[in-house]
């Protein structure tokens, strides 16, 4: 009987032993899991992905720039340990808009030559600029606004000048020179 009550005494401190334990090595399981994960992402340079490490379960959250940076992320991260069980809530990254600059021209004139520098919007402008004379010597017909009233105006000015600078931004057309 003294033999019973010992292993019954044996077994309670077992069990109290690993209800105090057991959350306290869980918690030093997950702190090592979620150091060893961050660290993976670190080296893969995976900053857009997070992580939450909660026992043996990581969850991995964040915008993948592409496929193939998620597919590295979770074979990163699966490659810590296979009693790990990963969880996918990787979204793609949203697409951004690309910077559209709006465009404007500047022309150099000298005594026998033009230097065009700028940005043009399409095809179509750029081979109007290198079609039309008349064009190269004022560059704004490409442009959104009607300019044909300030043709003839515009040539008569640039053609009377030996030396000029001619800007063209949107609905402005700037003239500086000799």
């Amino acid at each position: 009987m003294l033999r019973y009550i010992f292993a019954l005494m044996i077994f309670a401190a077992a069990a109290a032993a690993a209800a105090t334990f057991a959350p306290r090595l869980a918690t030093l399981a997950g702190a090592r899991y979620a150091a060893q994960v961050d660290a993976a992402l670190q080296a893969g340079g995976h900053s857009w992905a997070r992580s939450d490490v909660d026992g043996l379960t990581v969850t991995l959250t964040g915008p993948a720039p592409s496929v193939v940076a998620k597919a590295d992320v979770l074979g990163s991260v699966g490659a810590i340990s296979p009693a790990l069980t990963i969880t996918d809530a990787i979204t793609k990254a949203p697409k951004v808009a690309p910077t559209v600059i709006p465009p404007h021209l500047e022309i150099l004139k000298g005594i026998d030559s033009l230097i065009l520098t700028g940005v043009i919007e399409n095809a179509v402008m750029v081979e109007a600029l290198e079609s039309d004379a008349a064009m190269l010597a004022f560059g704004a017909t490409s442009f959104a606004v009607e300019w044909t009233p300030t043709k003839p105006i515009l040539q008569q000015i640039v053609a009377s000048m030996r030396h000029a600078r001619i800007s063209v931004e949107e609905d402005t057309i700037t003239i500086v020179g000799l």
